[in-house]
C-alpha cells in the first residue's frame, strides 16, 4: 500500500509526462526522505492545494504563492498539512526573491513538524543565498540526520562547503550524492568544480565528461569542461568544443562569451566580435559582452564604437574596472594622457588587474618612455602569464620572451621528458614531436615520472603517455597512482588524462572504433572522445606548427506535491520540458 503522502504525487508525475525511469527515481528519493503526511481535508481545499503545486512545478511562482495564501487562510488547515503548504509557499517566495518571508515559512513549517527534513534542506538553501554557509550547513546536517540518504541535502551541503573553501569536504558529499543518484549529472559536475579548487583540472574534466555522458547536452558540464581548457590555455581545443556545444544550443550566452574569450586569446578579433554581438542581440545590457566588445573595438582602432559600448558598460556598473581600462586603451591614439587617467582609475579599483596594467604600460610607453612601460608589462605577466600583449611589449622593448619550462627529469622514455612551467605545473615534451607540449596532472608537489609511450595501431594518430602522478590515501592505505594522457597527434590535441592504475588495481580501458574510449576505474566510468569534437577540421601534425599546449543553486523540495524544482539565479527562458535531473540540480 502506498503511503498517504505519495498518492497525490502519482497523478502529478504522469501529468508531467516524465519517463518511467525518471518517475521511478523520483519515488525512490521520496521514499528515502521523511515527508509530511496529508491529513484528510475538504476535497475543494485539496484540489486547490494541488493546483498550487502544479503552478509551482511549472515555474509560475506568483500564481502559486497566491493559491497557497488562499488555502492557508482557511481556519481548518492545521498541523502536518499546514506545514506542507508553508514549505511549498516558502519555495515560491524564494523563487520570487522574497528571502525573509521564505525563511519565515520554513521556520513555521519546522515548528509544526520538527522532523520535516525537506524544510530544513530548503531553509539551508535560502541561507546559502544569503551567504550564510555556516548556518546552512547546520540545516543540511539536520536534514541528513533525519534522512541519511537525502541526495539533495548532500549535494547542497557540498555547495556550502565550496562557499567556505573546503573542497575536500565538498568532494566527499558530492561523491556520496553521485553514488546515491547514479543517473544525476549535477553531483559529478559539482565534484568537478571541487577538483578544480584543489588544483586538479584533469580530474575535474573527467567528472565533467561523466556528467555530460549521463546527460548529453548538459550545459553546466559543457561550460565547465570548456572553462578548464581556457584556464589551461588550450584555446584551439576550447574553440572546437564550443563549436559543437553551440551547434546544439546556438543562443547559450555563457558559451558564446567563452568562445569570444578564446578567439580573443588566439588573436581572432573578427570571430570574437561576431560572438559578442550575438550575445548583445540576445541580452542588450550584458555587461561582460559590452565590456569585451568595447575592448575589441579599441584593439581594432574603432574608437567611437569602443567608447559607445564601454560607456554603456560603465553606466550599468560604475565600478567596472576592466571597462575603464579598455576606455583608456581606446583613447591611446588620440588622447593618451586622458587614457592614462582612465586606467589609473581602473587600477585604484583593482590594483592587480593584469589587463589594466598592460594597458597602462602601453600608454606609459607613449607618454613617459620605456622604463615605466617595462615595469607595468612585467607586473602584468607576473599576475597573468597568458597576457600575450604584455609579452609582446616586453619582447619589443627588452627582447624578453615568455620563459621556457625548465627540465626537471633527464630520464628519456622514447623521446619524452618532464619539464616544469611553474610550481606544481608540469609538462611533457618529446624530441620526436618538437611542436607538442602535454600538461600533466600530479597528486602532491613532486614531479611526475614517465613510464611508457605507445601509439595505437588500430587508431592512427592516437598516442598514450603513461606516468606516475603521485600517491593517494584510500581507507588508510597509501597507493601509487599512474595516469595516462591520451593525445591526438594529428591535431596536436590532448583529449584527456585518465586513470591507468591505483596501487595494484588496473583501470579497464575499452577502445571503440567509433571514436570513443571508456575507462572504468576507482573514480568511476569515463567516456572520452578520441577524434575531437565531431571530428571536424583538418589534420594538424604535431610537428608542423608552433609548439602548442595540448590538451548553482541547490535542490529544493515542496511538501504538498513533493515536486522538486531547481533554484537558479533567474528563471530560464521558455524551452522544452526539463528532465528530472535538470529539475533536481543546477550549478
Amino acid at each position: 500500500m502506498q503511503p498517504r503522502c505519495l498518492r497525490p504525487m502519482l497523478s502529478l508525475i504522469w501529468a508531467c509526462r516524465w519517463q518511467a525511469l525518471a518517475a521511478w527515481l523520483l519515488l525512490v528519493t521520496i521514499a528515502a526522505t521523511p515527508h509530511v503526511a496529508a491529513r484528510a481535508a475538504d476535497p475543494a481545499q485539496s484540489a486547490r492545494a494541488q493546483e498550487g503545486g502544479a503552478e509551482l512545478a511549472a515555474g509560475r511562482f506568483e500564481r502559486a504563492r497566491a493559491i497557497f495564501d488562499d488555502v492557508l487562510s482557511a481556519k481548518d488547515v492545521a498541523g502536518e498539512r499546514r506545514a506542507s503548504l508553508l514549505n511549498d509557499r516558502g519555495v515560491a517566495l524564494w523563487r520570487l526573491g522574497n528571502l525573509p518571508a521564505s525563511v519565515e515559512d520554513f521556520n513555521a513549517a519546522i515548528s509544526l513538524v520538527p522532523e520535516f527534513a525537506v524544510a530544513y534542506n530548503n531553509r539551508g538553501n535560502v541561507l546559502l543565498a544569503l551567504n550564510n554557509a555556516q548556518e546552512a550547513i547546520k540545516d543540511f546536517d539536520r536534514a541528513l540526520l533525519l534522512a541519511p540518504k537525502f541526495v539533495g541535502a548532500l549535494n547542497n551541503r557540498a555547495i556550502a562547503y565550496m562557499q567556505l573553501d573546503q573542497p575536500d569536504l565538498a568532494i566527499a558529499d558530492f561523491s556520496k550524492a553521485a553514488e546515491l543518484a547514479p543517473g544525476a549529472p549535477a553531483p559529478l559536475n559539482g565534484r568537478g568544480r571541487a577538483q578544480l579548487a584543489l588544483g586538479k583540472p584533469f580530474a575535474a574534466i573527467r567528472d565533467f565528461n561523466r556528467a555530460v555522458a549521463l546527460e548529453p547536452g548538459y550545459r553546466p558540464g559543457l561550460r565547465n569542461r570548456v572553462q578548464v581548457r581556457l584556464d589551461l590555455e588550450q584555446y584551439d581545443s576550447a574553440i572546437a568544443a564550443l563549436g559543437e556545444a553551440l551547434g546544439e544550443a546556438p543562443d547559450d550566452i555563457q558559451m558564446l562569451l567563452m568562445r569570444a574569450k578564446a578567439n580573443a586569446r588566439v588573436r581572432k578579433p573578427i570571430a570574437a566580435l561576431k560572438d559578442l554581438s550575438r550575445v548583445l542581440e540576445l541580452a542588450p545590457d550584458n555587461i561582460t559582452a559590452l565590456t569585451e566588445r568595447g575592448g575589441m573595438y579599441g584593439r581594432l582602432s574603432e574608437a567611437d564604437a569602443a567608447m559607445k559600448d564601454l560607456d554603456r558598460a560603465i553606466a550599468l556598473d560604475p565600478r567596472n574596472a576592466l571597462a575603464m581600462a579598455y576606455r583608456g586603451a581606446a583613447l591611446r591614439a588620440a588622447q593618451p594622457d586622458v587614457g592614462l587617467t582612465e586606467v589609473e582609475a581602473a587600477l585604484k579599483l583593482e590594483p592587480k588587474n593584469a589587463t589594466a596594467l598592460r594597458i597602462r604600460g602601453e600608454l606609459r610607453e607613449v607618454l613617459a618612455g620605456k622604463d615605466a612601460a617595462i615595469a607595468d608589462f612585467r607586473k602584468s605577466v607576473a599576475i597573468d602569464p597568458a597576457e600575450q600583449e604584455a609579452w609582446i611589449g616586453l619582447e619589443r622593448l627588452t627582447g624578453e620572451t615568455r620563459p621556457e619550462p625548465t627540465l626537471v627529469s633527464a630520464t628519456d622514455v622514447r623521446g619524452w621528458r618532464i619539464y616544469q612551467r611553474a610550481p606544481g605545473r608540469y609538462v611533457a615534451r618529446s624530441e620526436n614531436y618538437e611542436k607538442l607540449e602535454v600538461p600533466l596532472e600530479v597528486l602532491g608537489d613532486g614531479p611526475p615520472e614517465i613510464t611508457d609511450w605507445s601509439i595505437r595501431k588500430d587508431l592512427k594518430g592516437i598516442g598514450v603517455l603513461r606516468y606516475l602522478a603521485g600517491k593517494v590515501v584510500t581507507k588508510g592505505k597509501t597507493e601509487e597512482v599512474e595516469l595516462a594522457a591520451v593525445i591526438d597527434l594529428w591535431r596536436a590535441d590532448l583529449r584527456g588524462i585518465e586513470p591507468w592504475r591505483q596501487g595494484a588495481r588496473l583501470a579497464n580501458w575499452s577502445w571503440n572504433q567509433n571514436g570513443q574510449l571508456e575507462v572504468k576505474s576507482a573514480e568511476g566510468l569515463s567516456t572520452l572522445a578520441l577524434r575531437g569534437d565531431r571530428d571536424g577540421g583538418s589534420r594538424v601534425a604535431a610537428t608542423s606548427t608552433a609548439r602548442s599546449s595540448v590538451g548553482g543553486r541547490g535542490q529544493v523540495y515542496t511538501g504538498q506535491t513533493s515536486q522538486r524544482r531547481t533554484i537558479a539565479r533567474r528563471d530560464p527562458p521558455r524551452r522544452k520540458s526539463k528532465s528530472l535531473f535538470e529539475l533536481l540540480f543546477s550549478f
